[in-house]
């Protein structure tokens, strides 16, 4: 029986960038910056059928599930790049409350025509 408290690097294939915002302060002027702020292996699934049709009942083009290993910096404030796209966070956990991993709810939304 595997062990939970151990998530096998084999399934982290998928390296994907966290976005967000970093103030730098340059003569006094503070400056707000939108770029990487880290990168991390992930496993990627995209949702079940039953959450695929409920997010599609909201317009959503596409929810996916992100799973890295358990840092204290990622905030539901960020973004994630992956394969070229943007995914805006929904929601982070960590599951049982372990510090082993955290599982990342994000969405990329239809673009506005």
């Amino acid at each position: 029986m595997a062990n939970p408290a151990i998530l096998p690097a084999g399934e982290l294939r998928h390296r994907i960038a966290f976005l967000g915002r970093t103030v730098t302060v340059k003569s006094g002027v503070p400056k707000e910056v939108f770029g990487e702020l880290f990168q991390a292996w992930a496993k990627v699934e995209t949702v079940s059928a039953r959450e695929y049709f409920a997010a599609a009942a909201d317009n959503r083009e596409d929810t996916v599930r992100f799973t890295i290993r358990y840092r204290t910096d990622v905030t539901a404030e960020m973004t994630i790049r992956y394969e070229g796209r943007t995914y805006n966070i929904e929601s982070v956990t960590d599951p049982g409350g372990r510090h082993v991993k955290l599982e990342i709810a994000a969405r990329s939304e239809v673009p506005e025509s």
